[in-house]
């Protein structure tokens, strides 16, 4: 299987905050930080990462559902315990904007 380059991954993650409703710069940053939360923190039950988010339930519940269905997070209730982690692609995405920040410091 070839693998993307980073920039793609980006670029597909930029495209998809692009083509969503327009939301203020802040909605992005809070995608981006529980995104690379989430990343940090690895598979985790969604009441632990309600708590090391930050959010508020209702934040928390709006962040889960625009991810989900932008394929970025998946959720896994089979062991009685909801537990979330981010898709393959938001992974990339978290690498990939990792490492240019790290490249521009």
């Amino acid at each position: 299987m070839e693998s993307k380059p980073s920039s793609d991954y980006f670029g597909s993650f930029l495209k998809s905050i692009q083509e969503s409703e327009p939301v203020e710069a802040s909605v992005a940053e809070q995608s981006l930080k529980f995104m690379t939360t989430l990343a940090a923190s690895g598979r985790i039950e969604v009441v632990k990462l309600i708590s090391e988010s930050g959010l508020n339930f209702v934040e928390f519940s709006d962040m889960v559902k625009q991810l989900k269905e932008k394929g970025l997070i998946e959720l896994d209730d089979s062991n009685g315990h909801e537990i979330i982690g981010l898709s393959m692609e938001a992974e990339q995405i978290v690498r990939a904007i990792t490492f240019s920040q790290d490249d521009s410091t």
